[in-house]
């Protein structure tokens, strides 16, 4: 009887300690399944303001913490954007390596399904605030739009603007 009240306890004890440490966890985990929106194989099919093409190939990582998008801008120019969760402030981080400038690490705040993400770079020694917006309110397609600032965040210049549409899997 002994040995049974104790594997009890022993199992209770071992539960609670499994499910504290698994709250913090189960919640990264809802946020991280929001990074979905962005799976998949994205072609622009119009654009606004400055000339742009795009095709952006997104995929979870094997451990389902990143979401990696291959992109190829205007025929030429690679970019990999990198994103996750962070448990830590409960942002998103999005990082993005180019070709043809600085590196950009931003965080990003949701609002339903609109994703802004705000960062800076420096472009010859001048430090540039950036801030894309994507809106995946749409069944089958997004619209990026990206602004700059050269004066702190005073006044925005509109970068690129794109509408994309998901290639429908082959």
């Amino acid at each position: 009887m002994r040995s049974g009240h104790l594997l009890t306890i022993v199992g209770v004890v071992c539960c609670i300690a499994f499910s504290d440490k698994r709250l913090p966890l189960l919640a990264a985990s809802a946020e991280l399944d929001k990074l979905e929106l962005w799976v998949g194989h994205w072609r622009t099919e119009g654009t606004g303001g400055t000339s742009l093409s795009v095709d952006d190939e997104c995929a979870w990582l094997p451990n389902h913490r990143f979401v990696v998008c291959d992109q190829t801008i205007n025929g030429k120019t690679n970019q990999l954007l990198i994103l996750t969760y962070d448990m830590a402030d409960n942002t998103y981080r999005v990082s993005s390596l180019g070709t043809d400038r600085d590196p950009v690490v931003g965080r990003a705040t949701l609002n339903g399904k609109i994703w802004t993400t705000r960062g800076e770079f420096d472009s010859n020694g001048k430090k540039t605030l950036i801030k894309n917006i994507v809106d995946f309110s749409h069944n089958d397609y997004r619209v990026d739009s990206e602004m700059v600032s050269d004066d702190g965040g005073a006044h925005w210049t509109e970068n690129s603007h794109a509408r994309l549409t998901k290639v429908p899997d082959e």
